[in-house]
C-alpha cells in the first residue's frame, strides 16, 4: 500500500478517523502557518508519497501549492452531503475543489455521500469511499426511558426540533441531549418536555456518556454530518433512527426499522422511534451481521482510493 498522510480538520472525532486511516495529522479549519509547515515536515521525514486532505480548509490553495513542491500525490476526501450545497460558501468550496481536480492540482477526489458521488462520478479522478467505526458494545447500563436527539439546534441541517417534537409523541419517554442551548430549553419548557442534558460540547466521549441510558437515538438530519456517531450508537447496542439520505442501511433488512422516508415528518420519526424501542434486540442482531460486510466494503474502497 502507498505511504500516505491523512490531514483532517475534524479534531473532535479523531478516534473515528483513526479507525480508517493509519497516519493522521489534525489541523484547524483555518490552518496556521506552523501547521502547514508541520505537514511538509511530516512528508519529508516519513517519505510520504501522497497526502490526503479531508474536506475543504481555508487556504487550501496555499497548502496544495506547498505540497506540489514535495513531489507527492495530493488527494481529497469530501465528507459533506448534497444538502450542504444549499450554502453558497459550501458550493463555492466544492466547485473550487472540482476545478483543482480538473487542472490536475489534485490527483483524486473521493466522496462519502452517494448523491455527491453520483453527481460527479463522470469526472476523471472521482471515486466512492466509506468510513467505518470499530467501537465495542458497552454492554452497560439499564435504559431509563430516554430517547437521544443529537445534532445542533442552531443549524437547520440537524432537523433538531422536528426530532424533539417526535419524542414528545412517544408516551413515557424523555429527551437525552448534549449541550442544549437556551432556545432548546425554551422549546422543551413550552411543550412541558422532560430532558436530561449533558452540559458539554459534542465529542465522542460526551456522546458515549450520553447514550448509555438511552433506549434509542435519533439522528434524522437533512445532511449526514453525524454519520459516524450513528455507527457508534449501533456499535454500543443502541438503535438509531436515521434520515433517508443516510450513508448506511439502504437496501438492507434494517431499512424498514430505522430509516425514515421523509426526514421532516414527525409522525414517521416518532413511529420509527417506537419501532426501535420494541425491536431493539432484533435490530442490533441484524446490524451486527450487515456491519461485517460493511466493514469489508469500507476497507476495500479506502485501499482502492489510497492505491490508485
Amino acid at each position: 500500500m502507498n505511504n500516505y498522510l491523512l490531514v483532517s480538520k475534524r479534531k473532535n472525532i479523531q478516534e473515528y478517523i483513526k479507525s480508517n486511516f493509519d497516519n493522521c495529522l489534525f489541523i484547524h479549519t483555518i490552518p496556521y502557518d506552523f501547521e502547514i509547515n508541520k505537514i511538509i515536515r511530516e512528508v519529508r521525514n516519513n517519505d510520504y508519497d501522497q497526502v490526503i486532505l479531508e474536506d475543504y480548509v481555508i487556504g487550501l490553495d496555499k497548502i496544495i501549492s506547498k505540497l506540489s513542491l514535495e513531489n507527492v500525490k495530493i488527494k481529497l476526501i469530501w465528507t459533506s452531503g448534497l444538502a450542504t450545497l444549499n450554502s453558497d460558501i459550501e458550493l463555492d468550496n466544492l466547485l473550487e475543489v472540482i476545478e483543482l481536480l480538473k487542472n490536475k492540482k489534485i490527483y483524486s477526489i473521493a466522496f462519502t455521500d452517494d448523491g455527491m458521488y453520483e453527481m460527479y462520478k463522470s469526472i476523471k479522478g472521482v471515486c466512492k469511499i466509506k468510513y467505518t467505526v470499530n467501537s465495542k458494545n458497552a454492554n452497560g447500563l439499564e435504559p431509563l426511558n430516554r430517547i437521544g436527539v443529537y445534532g445542533e439546534d442552531i443549524d437547520w441541517r440537524s432537523n433538531y426540533f422536528n426530532q424533539i417534537s417526535a419524542v414528545k409523541m412517544v408516551d413515557g419517554f424523555k429527551l437525552s441531549l448534549i449541550h442544549a442551548r437556551r432556545i432548546t430549553k425554551k422549546y422543551c419548557k413550552l411543550f412541558n418536555m422532560q430532558y436530561a442534558n449533558m452540559k458539554s460540547t459534542l465529542s465522542i466521549e460526551t456522546f458515549r456518556k450520553s447514550i448509555i441510558n438511552n433506549n434509542t437515538n435519533s439522528m434524522v438530519e437533512f445532511s449526514n454530518r453525524m454519520e459516524l456517531f450513528i455507527l457508534d450508537s449501533f456499535n454500543y447496542g443502541i438503535p438509531c433512527v436515521v434520515g433517508n439520505n443516510t450513508l448506511f442501511f439502504a437496501n438492507t433488512d434494517l431499512e424498514q426499522y430505522v430509516v425514515v422516508k421523509s426526514d421532516d415528518d414527525i409522525n414517521e420519526i416518532s413511529e420509527k422511534m417506537v419501532l426501535c424501542i420494541k425491536n431493539k434486540k432484533k435490530i442490533i442482531s441484524i446490524y451486527n451481521k450487515i456491519k461485517k460486510q460493511y466493514d469489508k466494503d469500507s476497507k476495500t474502497l479506502i485501499n482502492s482510493f489510497i492505491e490508485r
